[in-house]
C-alpha cells in the first residue's frame, strides 16, 4: 500500500517535472522572441518582468519538487528498512518462543521424572 502510494507520488512528480520543463521551454522561447525586437513597448516590458517572475517561480517549484522526491525516496528507504527490521524481530521472537517452549517441556519432563523417583522411593519404603 505504501509502495503504491510512493509510486503514484513519483509518477505525479514526474508529470509535474515534465510540465515544468515545458514551461521553461516556453519561457526560453518568449525570451528569445523578446530579444529579437529592438524597440520595446511598455506592455512588452511588463510581459518581460512577468516572464522573469514566472521563470523564478518555475525554478522554485523545481527545487521543491526535487526536495519532495528526495524526501519520498528517503521515506521509501526508511519503510523498507523498517520492514526488514520487523522481519528480523519476528524471526527472533519466534526463536525465543521456541526456546521457551523447549525449556518448559524440559522443566515438565524433569518434574515428572523427579516425581516418579520420589514415588518409587515411597513404594520401596512401604514394601519394607
Amino acid at each position: 500500500e505504501a509502495e503504491d502510494s510512493i509510486k503514484t507520488s513519483q509518477n505525479e512528480a514526474k508529470q509535474m517535472s515534465d510540465r515544468l520543463d515545458d514551461m521553461e521551454k516556453l519561457t526560453s522561447k518568449l525570451a528569445k522572441r523578446q530579444e529579437e525586437h529592438v524597440t520595446e513597448p511598455p506592455d512588452l516590458r511588463d510581459l518581460r518582468a512577468r516572464m522573469s517572475d514566472m521563470s523564478q517561480d518555475v525554478t522554485s517549484l523545481r527545487e521543491e519538487l526535487n526536495k519532495s522526491l528526495k524526501e519520498e525516496g528517503n521515506l521509501a528507504t526508511s519503510h523498507s528498512e523498517l520492514q526488514n527490521r520487523m522481519s528480523e524481530l519476528t524471526r527472533k521472537v519466534n526463536i525465543l518462543n521456541s526456546i521457551e517452549e523447549r525449556v518448559s517441556n524440559l522443566e515438565m519432563s524433569s518434574k515428572s521424572e523427579q516425581g516418579g523417583g520420589e514415588g518409587g522411593e515411597g513404594e520401596a519404603c512401604e514394601k519394607l
